[in-house]
């Protein structure tokens, strides 16, 4: 199994271009593609404390050192902040969590009349894990199931449903809302999880291979992260209500794991990598094939970074259909074919009905005047129609 180093971990952490010492990748002899790949490009990714960001800065010093691409990261606490630049010209690619389906399907914040569905296409997604942990002093106290939560002081995040949302798929898996707790507001990834170390914060929410882990299980308060165990069905089934693409998963990876052969998470596709769906495609295709040449160069970054493999980042189904520049190396390279083509097809056609739903549904609110609820409630009618398949 491979481990998690901190300190080179760290190094990522606090250095964009990094100074590792890589081994060297194989690159097709096939050339021509390469002069497609800009000389300078810009991504989004998570806070510097998050695997999220540790895998985009470890992949962009891949790209660099193999075809000289300079890669600027713009980091982010929260999803909005990830996504804005992309929607407005200032990144090219963005490394997203949940924030990639909710902005391609228009909710929660993008259900605001100045957002609707954004069209984003994805190019790579990183089958994952998610943790929700807490420190082994509240575990000793009692908190061990999410049920043990009634009363405890949970983050919320203002402006960042990726993270609120999970925190409301938490409490249904208990059976509790957000009247059973109380709540406490951080403005940012690095901020609420660092407040389970300060004893100001009860529940974290994070990627386990991610610095801000061992930091928590090194402190005085130490980790512990709680479990859900698949046989928990109907538990299961009100998660899913709210979060229809997380599944149950057994995990050995990062730190605090309480018992020999692993611990029941929550598995998820994490990060996504997008692009807008009208991005070059000859780019998106040099970008996408850079990635997967120097795969060899980052996978052993942390635990999950295998996890980069081709063949698992280019499975179906993903919060964005991919671009075709993605799909078309997917093609040439023999990871693609007729099942993910259909879903990715579908996926498509339903992003253009969303589309075209928010037009109407805006128009309607403009003509009639809706007040910010209503208009609420006529998007989510309009939204599940969009969503039915044809």
């Amino acid at each position: 199994m491979v481990k998690f180093n901190f300190v080179r971990a760290c190094m990522f952490v606090f250095a964009l271009v990094l100074v590792g010492g890589f081994s060297s990748v194989a690159v097709a002899e096939d050339t021509a593609w390469t002069s497609h790949l800009p000389n300078n490009i810009i991504w989004t990714s998570y806070d510097v404390t998050a695997s999220g960001y540790i895998h985009a800065a470890a992949m962009a010093d891949a790209i660099h050192r193999t075809f000289g691409t300079n890669i600027r990261i713009i980091p982010s606490g929260n999803g909005m902040g990830r996504i804005i630049p992309l929607a407005q010209g200032r990144a090219s690619y963005a490394f997203l969590g949940d924030e990639a389906m909710f902005s391609f399907d228009g909710t929660f914040d993008f259900a605001d009349m100045t957002w609707g569905p954004q069209n984003i296409r994805t190019v790579l997604a990183n089958p994952s894990v998610i943790s929700f942990f807490t420190s082994r002093e509240n575990f000793e106290r009692g908190m061990v199931t999410p049920a043990d939560f009634r009363g405890a002081r949970l983050a919320y995040r203002p402006g960042d449903p990726t993270h609120n949302v999970k925190l409301d798929a938490f409490l249904a898996f208990a059976q509790l809302t957000r009247d059973d707790v109380e709540i406490v507001n951080f403005p940012s990834f690095t901020a609420t999880n660092r407040a389970v170390i300060e004893r100001t914060n009860d529940l974290g929410i994070g990627v386990p291979t991610g610095p801000i882990f061992f930091e928590i299980d090194a402190s005085p308060v130490g980790l512990y992260r709680v479990e859900f165990p698949a046989s928990e069905t109907e538990a299961w089934a009100r998660f899913n209500e709210i979060y229809p693409t997380f599944f149950p998963t057994v995990t050995t990876v990062g730190p605090a794991i309480h018992r020999e052969g692993g611990i029941e998470e929550v598995g998820f596709r994490f990060p996504h990598i997008v692009t807008l769906a009208d991005s070059c495609e000859d780019e998106v295709y040099a970008v996408t094939r850079a990635l997967v040449e120097t795969f060899e160069l980052y996978k052993n970054i942390d635990q999950l970074s295998p996890n980069w493999h081709v063949s698992g980042s280019s499975m179906t189904p993903v919060s964005a259909p991919f671009h075709p520049g993605a799909v078309r190396f997917f093609r040439e390279i023999g990871e693609w074919n007729d099942e993910k083509e259909a879903w990715n097809n579908e996926a498509i056609a339903r992003g253009a009905r969303l589309q075209e739903a928010w037009e109407v549904a805006v128009q309607y609110a403009t003509e009639n005047r809706l007040s910010t609820s209503d208009f609420a409630a006529h998007w989510e009618n309009a939204r599940i129609e969009a969503n039915r398949p044809r």
